[in-house]
């Protein structure tokens, strides 16, 4: 720390990086950009929606110490939460907002365990745990090395009143207290640093979730993580601040090997429950009046995926079949939907899931239901799209369709479409025990 001005007094127990960057900018009377360039020779960077943040204080694996690098920044990598969990901090805990404990922030520290997701009160104080201003509810700003975090550290952006008066008094006289012991923090860095040594997999089934990366980082996403590993990893402190959550976990047989989890299996008897229901969803649909013969438009962007209904004259329940087969037979988008065929030509990747192992025949049914009245629910939608479209040639009509729903996820295509429901597989062995498998919904 050479020339710079620092107390080690400053540091508390469990303090996250965002806390010690905080002090450090103000102790030294610097700016946001450079604090950053000072310590991690990088600008600050603002959000990106698509990407997470590339300044992250939650992910700080953006960042390697070097044996030239300022002994200071090596400390807060060793802060966050990558070094304590490594990469289970991308499924544990997110950066878009600075989580507050303000009983934490009147004593100096936010502690870097306070971002993950799945906790809602503090460890240490019990208290409720937010992401908005206690002044005038503006949200907070990311968890980052962004502008909006230090241009004023834990300061409003909206009313620019200090999140925490006892904060901002340490703070002008340089008087945090550090040092105070917090053995409930200990514990859960500890067995958070447990989960990231253990052989543990949390693969997601890309294969049928192909909106599955707005799944993946969202706080419910990362309650049901934390919720799962606490069941799973012995050790995790009993505090009441972890909210409820009730995940579904069934235990599955691996069929293949440790290192070769791919193939289909089961698809006969899937098949089998496949042609059953389908055989009822078409006789329930023939009973809302036969379609005709109709047309069907292209679609409006993918050239593989489903056709667009070319009217609203007929039943959504018949645009539902004609989706959910697309789901899982190879059939011909633009077929009139009364030439059902007897013969089914599967979709392997749908028949298959979950892939890498046998689930119920339960299970497997329960998903091929979820996926009708997910579909049935995209037909009525879609009609409802059509009604309020205006009488405009055809070119016209799909213009405006595209126009004003394209960023709702209501295009006929199957792989715009969720596969529900929202499912992982947790593959991990204990100590001297076989690998197991329980898939989490």
């Amino acid at each position: 720390m050479s020339f710079w001005n620092w107390n080690d007094d400053w540091v508390a127990c469990g303090e996250g990086p965002l806390t010690l960057l905080a002090k450090f900018q103000i102790a030294n009377a610097l700016g946001a950009d450079e604090t950053c360039r000072y310590l991690f020779e990088r600008p600050t960077s603002r959000v990106n929606p698509f990407k997470g943040h590339s300044r992250s204080l939650v992910h700080l694996d953006w960042f390697v110490p070097t044996a030239e690098s300022e002994s200071f920044a090596a400390m807060v990598v060793r802060r966050s939460l990558t070094a304590i969990c490594g990469s289970w901090s991308r499924r544990l805990a997110r950066d878009r907002q600075t989580r507050l404990c303000l009983s934490c922030l009147e004593e100096g520290a936010l502690p870097a365990v306070l971002q993950v997701s799945g906790l809602i009160r503090c460890p240490l104080h019990d208290v409720d745990l937010t992401s908005q201003c206690p002044h005038c509810a503006e949200s907070t700003p990311p968890y980052a090395l962004d502008p909006l975090s230090f241009t004023e550290p834990l300061t409003c952006g909206h009313c620019h009143r200090p999140y925490s008066e006892a904060w901002s008094r340490s703070a002008q006289r340089l008087g945090w207290a550090g040092n105070r012991p917090a053995p409930v923090l200990d514990q859960m860095e500890e067995w958070l640093h447990r989960i990231s040594a253990r052989a543990i997999e949390w693969p997601e089934i890309r294969s049928w979730s192909a909106n599955v990366d707005a799944v993946d980082g969202s706080a419910s996403h990362g309650s049901a993580v934390l919720h799962v590993l606490r069941d799973v990893v012995p050790g995790c402190p009993e505090v009441s601040g972890i909210g409820p959550w009730s995940p579904r976990l069934e235990p599955c047989i691996i069929t293949a090997g440790a290192h070769d989890r791919r193939g289909i299996f089961g698809l006969e008897e899937r098949l089998a429950l496949y042609r059953d229901l389908r055989q009822q969803l078409v006789e329930w649909t023939a009973c809302r009046g036969s379609p005709g013969t109709h047309l069907y438009e292209d679609p409006l962007h993918d050239s593989t995926g489903m056709s667009i209904p070319a009217d609203d004259t007929h039943h959504p329940a018949w645009h539902a079949l004609h989706l959910w087969r697309s789901r899982f037979e190879a059939i011909n988008p633009k077929h009139a939907l009364d030439m059902v065929s007897a013969e089914i030509e599967p979709k392997h990747d749908s028949f298959s899931w979950p892939v890498f192992c046998e689930v119920s025949t339960d299970t497997w049914l329960s998903f091929a239901i979820a996926c009708w009245i997910v579909d049935l629910e995209t037909a009525h939608t879609w009609l409802l799209t059509l009604q309020a479209s205006p009488a405009a040639a055809s070119s016209g009509r799909h213009r405006w369709i595209a126009e004003r729903y394209a960023e709702s996820v209501l295009f006929m295509c199957p792989l715009r479409r969720l596969w529900p429901p929202k499912v992982s597989c947790l593959f991990y062995r204990a100590p001297d025990e076989p690998e197991r498998l329980l898939m989490v919904s």
